[in-house]
This record gives C-alpha cells, structure tokens and sequence, in this order.
C-alpha cells in the first residue's frame, strides 16, 4: 500500500503549462508566463559516424507524465543522459524554466532537481540496502553514519509498502526490489522537480508496477514531472499524458495519449503498420516432446507441488501467473539449474530429471533466461563467441581441444545474419550492443540448431516492439518446424497473443488450462488468485 507523499515536500508548480491538442506545451491562461520545465532545443549528439541525437526538440510541462518512445537504437537513452548530466551534447542548448541553463556533469542536473533511473540498476551487490543508499548521497558517504541512513531507509520502505530490510544484502534482493531500492534512492535524495525513468516496470510484478504507477501520479499531482521510457504501449494509455516518438535519433511525433492509439504510436515507432497477434498453429499437435509429471521443490522461494503437464510438438504453450507463485522454479528445473525433490521430467519419453545443463542442451533442448545479462550472455566476451557458448563442441568447431576460431567466426556471421544480429564487428564485446540485439545473440546460440525444445522465460523484457515482434517470429518458427515451445511471461497479452495453450499457475501449483486466443481474462484472473474451481468451457482443471 502507497501513500501520499505528504512530507515529502514535492514541489508546487509556479507557472503550470497547458498541453495543447497538438502535443504542444502552452501557457495556462492567466498563468506568469508560457513556459515549459524543461525544454530541449537542437540537440545533437554523434558517436563517431553514428549520429544518436539528430536537432531533437522535446518540450516538457510540469506535472506531467510524458512517455518516450522507440525502437532500441533511436536515441531516448543518448537524449535522457543529456538532460541528466550523464552525456555532452555536441550542439543544442537546454532551457529550465524558460532560462538557458549548463547541464555539465550529474552535479548540476542534481542541482537543478532532475533525477534519472537507470534501465540497468546501479547498485553494488556485495553491499547493504543502506550502503547502497549511503553512496548515493551527493555529500562524503558516511558523513552522518548508516544509524541515520538506516532510518530514512526504514521509512521510505515502509512508507511505501516495499518489503525490504536496511540491512539486507543486494544480492539477495528480487529483481523488482532491486528496482524499488534505485528509485527509493532517488526520492531519497534532494528535491526532484524532474524524474526521468528508463524502462522502470521491464522487471517487476504485476503488483509492483501498479505501485510505481501510483507513486507516479502523486508526483504528478505535486507538480513533479516524469519522463517514462517505455517499450509497453499498454502502459503509456495506463499513465501518460503525452507521448514522444522517437526513430533514427529524430523526434517525429508528440501525440496527447488521449487523441492516438497503440496503432499509431506503433506505426511511428518502426514507419509502418505493425501486427502483435500471431496466426495460430496450422496444424494439429503431434507427439509430446516434453512431459512433466508430480514435479516437486523444496527450500525453494517458492516451491512447486504436484506439477504435471505436457508440450507437443508443433505447440506454444504460455505459462500465466503473478510472479513469485512458481514459475522461475519450473524454469530453473527445466533448464537443469535446479534439483527437484520429486517428480518426474521427460524429453521425447526419455527421463531428464536433473540433468545438468549441458547434457540438456546435447538433447536439443533451448533456453532462453529471464535476465540476458546475468544469465544469458558474458558481456565481456566478444559478439561471436557469445554465440557459441556452450556450443562449440556441439558445433563440431572444437579439434583437439581447440576451437576452430576462423570456422567460429564464419558461422557465427552466418548465425548473426539469420537472426538479425546488428553489430558493426562480431569482435566487439557483446555488453556493447543494446539490448534488442544482445537478446537476439542468445536466439542465434539457442535457436540457430533448430532445437527440439524451446523454454523461454519472459524473452522480450525489456525489448521495442520490433526485437518483441521479431522474438514471437522466432518462436512461431520453432512451432512451425515442429518444435515444442513453453513460454513463461508475465505478460498476459503477450501470451493470450501468441500461444495455443496457456498454463495458470498459482501458489506452485498449475492452477487451470485455457485456450491461446479469446481466453476469459476474468476467469485467468481468478485462476491467478488461486481459484481451482472454476467452471467454464474453455479451462481443464
């Protein structure tokens, strides 16, 4: 449970702007002058040949919502670093308040009041919620002592509902609390007139983003702005009041969200229609690649009881739930990452209970993690080596014990090619690239070999909707050449959108089946809440 800012001290705006019925920021009558909070004029920014920001202006009015939009790669990011201190821009100038204003280092965004989250947390996990807290202030860290931090910390999280110790770890902290804590930082910090988020809600809970969004409309109504980068067009109808699109480095639209539509903001986005809803499968399911029967955990987060299901070949089947009642530990027992305590595991009739990872992967089966970064990918490694981890034996690109590297490097471009991997050099780092083609490396390791088994979980986190279009496509393929796929999201219309069956899961337990598309989303909502007794015609229990 959120509540009111109150002490908090959000600021009143002094000269509210009206947004106009062209997504334009106007003077209120009667108001002291026309003038937006921040206002950024002709600003560019290259690197090298690449230009990230191309004579951008953007205009934003005091407590607002403005979402941002754009593929990856279409300069929000680059644009945001600007106005926050992060990134020089090579021209353009930025007004605050209708006045010229130097915005040199992090320092003076701070200054003036703006305050940016990361897409990617900056915590250190090896500390404290406290400590982290602590280095995030702007005087010397420690120059009150953690009794004092401890608690702000204590307040702020029970301020907002957020179940989280001072003294606790980082590393032991959820994805969606580690979120929590960076912007608990933020508000912890001096006065925030501006907040800019960056992808806030790719990693949390249903829950967990309703409470985000509920802390932003306090800001607003405090004359707070926020700027939203967001790849989920369902959320800017939710929150925004205005949207930005972005393409190529050039604004090319501001609409007020009232007057456009997910179609049009869409169309913006990649410069022409686009479909979200794939066709079904084309034919009837064949045998069963994948069965699971009595699956069971223990000392788990959350753990599993009496799991039984199965996937066909020529089948995408969706697993649906609040996060947290199960679904990561089915994921982690499919992938061999965890032991279960009981129950059985079978890839094409063959037992695979607890087989490790490897061995899995010799199977055919593919995996594709829930967090690219920490799971998926070693963002130092180089593009084309990333896309052979774990694969070169498999590959046949080993001889001796050495790798084949000229062989690797031609079949990794290969690989790159089919799925649409753009990079400059293979050899670059692979944490280098954004993270639409840093998701579409691990299609070409897991994919490339036409698996026989797909399990993905929440595959396009975090993605535009072009890297989540083309990631649908991939696994439809997968359905196409007679592949099993099992889809773990927490988004439903992702789900409802491209999978035949949906499994609901709640408490551990598969709690109902329902049909792919033009499932009962009242009757998958009161499966989630734990309901097993359901009665409708498109549910098995």
């Amino acid at each position: 449970m959120i509540l009111p800012l109150g002490s908090m001290g959000a600021p009143q705006p002094d000269a509210p702007a009206r947004i106009g019925a062209d997504g334009s920021v106007a003077a209120v009558p009667g108001g002291s002058g026309a003038t937006p909070l921040v206002e950024l004029r002709g600003v560019t920014k290259t690197f090298g040949d690449i230009v990230a920001d191309d004579d951008v202006h953007l205009a934003i009015a005091e407590g607002e919502i403005h979402a941002l939009l754009g593929e990856n790669g279409a300069g929000k990011t680059t644009l945001m670093r600007v106005l926050a201190g992060l990134t020089r821009p090579d021209d353009g100038d930025i007004r605050w308040r209708g006045a010229p204003v130097h915005i040199g280092s992090p320092a003076d965004a701070i200054g003036l009041g703006i305050g940016m989250m990361h897409q990617h947390d900056m915590l250190v996990s090896t500390l404290t919620v406290e400590e982290n807290f602590e280095l995030a202030r702007p005087r010397p860290p420690l120059a009150l002592g953690l009794a004092d931090t401890r608690g702000r910390v204590a307040a702020l999280t029970q301020r907002y509902g957020i179940d989280v110790r001072p003294d606790q770890r980082v590393e032991t902290l959820t994805v969606g609390q580690r979120q929590w804590v960076n912007l608990l930082r933020i508000l912890d910090g001096p006065e925030v007139r501006l907040l800019i988020l960056d992808e806030p809600t790719a990693s949390l809970t249903q829950s967990e983003r309703d409470d985000v969004f509920r802390t932003l409309r306090h800001l607003r109504a405090g004359g707070v702005a926020v700027i939203l980068i967001v790849h989920k067009l369902g959320e800017v109808f939710e929150i925004a009041d205005r949207a930005t699109v972005m393409r190529a480095g050039r604004v090319v639209a501001t609409r007020p969200v009232a007057e456009t539509s997910k179609e049009e903001l869409a169309a913006l986005m990649v410069g022409h229609a686009v479909e979200t809803r794939l066709a079904g499968a084309t034919k009837a399911p064949g045998e069963v690649i994948l069965s699971v029967a009595g699956l069971q955990t223990t000392g788990a987060a959350r753990d599993l009881v009496d799991v039984s299901f199965e996937v066909r070949r020529g089948e995408i089947v969706g697993v649906a739930g609040v996060d947290g009642n199960g679904q990561r530990e089915l994921g982690e027992c499919l992938a061999g990452i965890r032991r279960p305590s009981a129950g059985r595991i079978e890839v094409r009739g063959g037992d695979v209970t607890g087989t490790t990872p490897p061995e899995l992967t010799r199977l055919g089966v593919a995996r594709v993690p829930e967090d690219r970064q920490e799971h998926g990918l070693a963002l130092g490694l180089r593009i084309w080596e990333n896309i052979h981890l774990g694969r070169s034996a498999s590959r046949h690109l080993v001889r001796r014990g050495v790798v084949d590297t000229a062989r690797a490097r031609r079949l990794a471009a290969d690989l790159a090619a089919r799925f649409d991997v753009r990079a400059q050099d293979l050899e670059h780092p692979v944490g280098e690239l954004s993270g639409g083609n840093q998701q579409k490396v691990i299609l070409a390791r897991e994919l490339g070999d036409d698996a026989d088994l797909v399990v993905a979980m929440n595959p396009t986190r975090g993605l535009d909707i072009s890297a989540t279009q083309f990631v649908y496509e991939q696994l439809a393929a997968a359905r196409s050449r007679g592949g099993g796929v099992l889809l773990v999201s927490f988004d439903l219309d992702e789900l409802l959108g491209i999978c035949d069956r949906v499994l609901v899961m709640s408490g551990g337990r598969i709690a109902g089946e329902v049909s792919g598309a033009g499932a009962d989303r009242t009757l998958i909502g009161m499966l989630m809440g734990g309901e097993h007794h359901v009665v409708a015609g498109d549910v098995a229990l």
